[in-house]
């Protein structure tokens, strides 16, 4: 399958996801791009997730946007009702989402071109990637991270350096409602400083639910993977689940070590009895 797609500029195509909604995607990029442009489809199974516990009237946080995949997703699930925060580190990833908000009228998202981190800060080192436009991150690229990149996508990291503002989420939300529902963390290793960012607005919210990737190549730049999982369980109080691709949510509260010998699986963390 091939969509149809206009072009906009040099590096830059509109699209159709699977759903209908029309996306802008960075043509450079060797990751998520040529998914959109051929199938409409990103990270189905985790879409298919995140479209089940998405409902009208809630309010989303996502963390690392990209071009916008979830974004959009979120906007359309809760509706005029609910609301959308979305932020990520790079100027041309925001300014993607920015226009697929607009193909598609959406008026209830707010995208920030911050990062979110533990810290508000003026100016944050961050490494922006034009050729693989989900690797974005602010913690560098150590060997294995290459290496990961290379077998997958057989290329190697095209990256420039940017300061970027900065933003933990009990700052950002400080004056504002701290209701949130479901947070969307895709971070590239600083999910431990997100949520050791948002101590007060996890405290606030007993029943958020929060989607991440746990990639451990990554992660380690900023704490064990292990005991990161052992501190989302015991601090934070929340049920550690996984989501497989059929999209069912496996808990492996009771066993990190199936999760720390997986190769990035999607974490769906939860307080409640029931998902």
């Amino acid at each position: 399958m091939n969509n149809e797609y206009t072009k906009l500029d040099e590096n830059r195509i509109l699209t159709k996801t699977k759903y209908g909604q029309t996306i802008c995607v960075d043509t450079r990029d060797v990751s998520i791009a040529p998914h959109l442009i051929k199938e409409g489809l990103w990270e189905d199974w985790i879409v298919n997730a995140f479209r089940n516990i998405v409902k009208q009237g809630m309010v989303v946080v996502e963390v690392g946007s990209c071009f916008g995949v979830y974004t959009l997703q979120a906007a359309g699930l809760v509706g005029i009702s609910g609301r959308v925060y979305a932020f990520d580190g790079s100027p041309e990833n925001v300014e993607c989402v920015k226009i697929g908000l607009k193909e598609n009228n959406l008026n209830n998202v707010e995208i920030h071109n911050t990062l979110v981190t533990n810290k508000t800060k003026k100016n944050n080192k961050f490494f922006t990637v034009s050729n693989i436009r989900g690797a974005n991150t602010i913690v560098g690229f150590n060997d294995e991270v290459k290496k990961q990149h290379w077998e997958t996508y057989g290329t190697d990291i095209d990256f420039e350096e940017l300061n970027i503002k900065s933003t933990s989420l009990d700052d950002f939300f400080k004056d504002k409602d701290k209701r949130v529902d479901i947070m969307k963390i895709d971070a590239e290793g600083s999910e431990a400083l997100i949520i050791d960012g948002a101590k007060k607005l996890l405290e606030a919210n007993p029943d958020i639910q929060i989607i991440m990737e746990f990639n451990q190549a990554m992660l380690s730049a900023t704490i064990d993977p292990k005991e990161f999982l052992e501190n989302l369980r015991d601090e934070y109080g929340f049920r550690i689940n996984y989501i497989d691709s059929n999209s069912n949510i496996v808990d492996k509260t009771h066993d990190l070590d199936y999760l720390l010998n997986s190769h990035m699986p999607e974490l769906l963390l939860s307080r409640r009895e029931e998902l």
